[in-house]
């Protein structure tokens, strides 16, 4: 099985064969268009279409259509059920002038999955950003005892603003205390997946921080192991701005689950 995090475009769950489809955390306000072969249209205004083979609208609302209880097609073997959304407790509010309180409204989804026999559950989270490590972490305990906690494996994606060599919030220690990192399997490559200027204009890569992970957890029943990772849209996809496919890169893991 192949998992994929986008950064803040989005996180996806795909098949060998299939894509399933995106599970959205915060999207960037810029257009695109045949981004990695995908056609993006209206992502800042929450909106795509032909993902994957699936139409989707309203994915910020974590609402879906046109999706049946198989994901992906091609794929009768991947099976998901029991979608669920919430929002934190912890939130950082900022009151602009004349404004009542206002904030990102973090959180999280997660569905209940079956590939082969083997249960998982599939999260998809969006921390705070680091400029407020209190509230992320906060967020990450809750993460951890929420929507990561389960009986079956577990299998974890996001953009969790927390960079991965400690340099910014304690959020990666608590989650890999419990949570292993996918990224493991590439010893001494840093991996970087964030740092592109927001109007995508800087000519050469800014990436510096690791932030966007695929993190998993073994059952009693399944064992969840990493068998490759690597980040995919860290190269400019056009000479005119904006010449990056997001501010973040991407990683795409193949797990086993046996």
């Amino acid at each position: 099985m192949r998992f994929v995090t986008a950064g803040v475009i989005a996180a996806l769950l795909a098949s060998t064969h299939a894509a399933a489809g995106p599970y959205v955390t915060e999207p960037s306000g810029v257009r695109w268009s045949d981004v990695g072969g995908i056609r993006w249209t209206d992502v800042g205004g929450i909106r795509w279409t032909d993902v994957g083979g699936i139409r989707w609208n309203d994915v910020g609302g974590i609402r879906w259509t046109d999706v049946g209880g198989t994901l992906g097609t091609g794929s009768p073997a991947l099976h998901w059920s029991d979608p669920r959304s919430g929002r934190y407790a912890a939130q950082q509010t900022f009151t602009p002038p004349g404004s009542p309180p206002v904030s990102f409204a973090r959180g999280w989804a997660t569905i209940e999955g079956k590939y082969r026999g083997e249960r998982f559950r599939f999260a998809n989270t969006h921390l705070e950003v680091a400029s407020f490590p209190a509230v992320q972490e906060a967020q990450a305990r809750e993460f951890l005892a929420g929507p990561a906690a389960s009986d079956d494996a577990v299998i974890a994606v996001g953009d969790f603003n927390t960079a991965a060599d400690g340099s910014s919030t304690g959020s990666y220690d608590l989650l890999t205390g419990v949570l292993t990192d996918a990224w493991r399997v590439n010893p001494g490559d840093p991996g970087f997946t964030s740092g592109q200027n927001g109007t995508l204009s800087n000519p050469t890569s800014l990436l510096d921080q690791r932030i966007d992970l695929v993190l998993t957890r073994s059952s009693a029943r399944t064992q969840v192991r990493a068998l490759e990772a690597h980040v995919v849209g860290d190269t400019p996809f056009q000479q005119v701005i904006p010449r990056w496919p997001s501010d973040h890169a991407g990683v795409v893991a193949t797990l086993a689950l046996r």
